[in-house]
């Protein structure tokens, strides 16, 4: 009778780890070779170190044109003015280490200060450090000539922003600035955002002020700048943000190179802030001065409820004054 070979099960074990990792690293350049072929692989800066969205998810996700109305408002031309708080970080790592291109997005910074403009309210632009803003060029909207012309007139001031710092410390209760707003895009996920004590300070005066406080998409991640105030002073707000599912959409289309590193509609949760929306489908938000908004598609939206309130706001403090 033949003797039964014997089977050395910790080589079979090893080659069967082999095979399942060599199939693994198969289907991934399988699975990379149909985004490439597709056009939904994330696309390598030509003159940078991160990446750009698929020229795909770009086609679906990026305008030509965005839904700004002009609107014709009363004109203010006072002195009260808002705060536009943006990033100067360009580059978001994600949980692979790829570094997405990012900023500020310019349709959701944009629409906004355009409806200020509009109505005779002024803004000053600040960024943490002083640092040039750090906007989504490959976002702007080629063929929207309001934004185009928007974006030339304030050039220079997206280009020499007020630091914060040397602002944030001075604010008085007779400041001249009537709100916040900040607006989205992954940069607003940045560290030199959520993690910042200038920020923190900043929001502190907001809220003991009862001024406005207007976020966009990514924007209230500055809320996480007073993660360890307990409370924080918006627990209990009801707010529009970029939601999670839309996040992980990103990212099977190309639009981001790699997994969030986090979720702000996640963190924010856990400061008791109610996110009211599901999907990024142009919802605003309002809840008490806290006015917010859900993604690009928001922002045309936004800037009309902002501007309405702070006109209103206005014109009750100046019946305050004649009485």
């Amino acid at each position: 009778m033949e003797k039964v070979p014997k089977i050395d099960t910790k080589k079979a074990a090893e080659s069967a780890k082999k095979a399942a990792e060599s199939a693994k690293e198969s289907a991934k350049k399988a699975a990379e070779s149909a985004k490439k072929l597709l056009r939904i692989a994330p696309q390598p800066e030509e003159k940078g170190e991160g990446f750009l969205p698929s020229s795909f998810s770009r086609w679906v996700n990026v305008g030509k044109k965005t839904g700004y109305n002009a609107h014709d408002y009363e004109k203010y031309g006072g002195k009260r003015k808002v705060l536009v708080l943006c990033t100067d970080q360009k580059y978001v790592e994600m949980k692979n280490g790829n570094r997405f291109s990012t900023g500020n997005n310019p349709i959701e910074t944009m629409l906004p200060m355009m409806h200020f403009q509009e109505a005779g309210i002024d803004f000053d632009i600040c960024t943490p450090t002083g640092a040039p803003v750090a906007l989504e060029m490959w976002a702007l909207p080629e063929q929207d000539t309001p934004v185009q012309e928007f974006f030339k007139a304030n050039y220079s001031r997206f280009q020499t922003p007020i630091a914060l710092g040397g602002i944030v410390y001075t604010l008085k209760d007779d400041s001249p600035y009537i709100g916040v707003f900040i607006p989205g895009g992954h940069g607003a996920m940045n560290l030199g955002i959520p993690e910042n004590a200038d920020i923190g300070k900043l929001l502190e005066f907001v809220h003991k002020n009862d001024l406005f406080l207007i976020t966009l998409s990514h924007g209230p991640a500055a809320l996480l700048s007073l993660s360890n105030t307990r409370p924080h002073p918006y627990q209990g707000y009801s707010i529009a943000t970029f939601p999670d599912i839309t996040e992980k959409m990103l990212t099977s289309v190309g639009f981001l190179p790699g997994s969030i590193p986090w979720s702000v509609a996640q963190y924010l949760e856990v400061l008791e802030i109610t996110i009211a929306n599901k999907r990024a489908a142009g919802m605003v938000k309002k809840d008490r001065k806290f006015l917010s908004g859900d993604g690009p598609k928001a922002a045309n939206a936004l800037g009309k409820l902002a501007v309405d309130c702070i006109l209103d706001e206005i014109h009750a403090l100046e019946l305050t004054w004649l009485n």
